[in-house]
């Protein structure tokens, strides 16, 4: 059932929305459409070489302007526009910090790495954890976007070597644990 979940929804959010000029990234035209689903979805791939946490997180550029905004006092960052703020990253950084926690021997402080555009809709949020030693369990809370939309759904995948295991995490069930043993 949860792979069902998780199948259909990746394919909702890497879908392409129809591109109309009236919804691209034209700063003077605000996007008017939502989308059909709340959904983030973050890949954690453990470096053994390097001992730490590489994570990828994918998300509606709308959806993170919104959380942003909240935060700070209502001030648009313009996320994904010509006119995106250049506190913007610091505060991308600082949202995710505060609504995404790893632990695996015990909480670890994330570092935002930077972002990357895909299409018009989402983009991607690169950061990670060092000095990580190897591990068996990992607990993650995820509670992105979830202040903003009750019905928002968090997919966290976790790759260590070639094991892959995930979660579902939503605004009720925002926490979650997986083992690798």
């Amino acid at each position: 059932m949860y792979l069902k979940i998780i199948l259909i929804s990746t394919a909702l959010l890497c879908s392409s929305y129809i591109n109309d000029s009236e919804t691209s990234l034209n700063p003077e035209k605000e996007q008017k459409k939502d989308h059909p689903i709340y959904l983030t979805i973050t890949d954690i791939q453990y470096n053994t070489k390097e001992n730490h946490l590489e994570i990828a997180i994918k998300i509606y550029t709308d959806d993170l302007n919104k959380a942003v905004m909240l935060q700070y006092n209502n001030l648009n960052p313009n996320i994904g526009t010509q006119k995106e703020l250049p506190q913007a990253e610091d505060w991308i950084a600082k949202y995710v910090q505060k609504s995404l926690q790893i632990k695996t021997n015990g909480a670890q402080n994330i570092t935002y790495l930077g972002k990357e555009h895909e299409g018009i809709d989402a983009l991607w949020c690169y950061f990670e954890i060092d000095d990580i030693a190897p591990f068996k369990n990992i607990s993650i809370k995820n509670t992105l976007l979830t202040e903003i939309y009750p019905s928002q759904s968090n997919i966290i995948n976790v790759f260590i070597a070639k094991n892959k295991k995930s979660l579902l995490l939503t605004k009720n069930n925002s926490e979650g644990d997986l083992s690798f043993e």
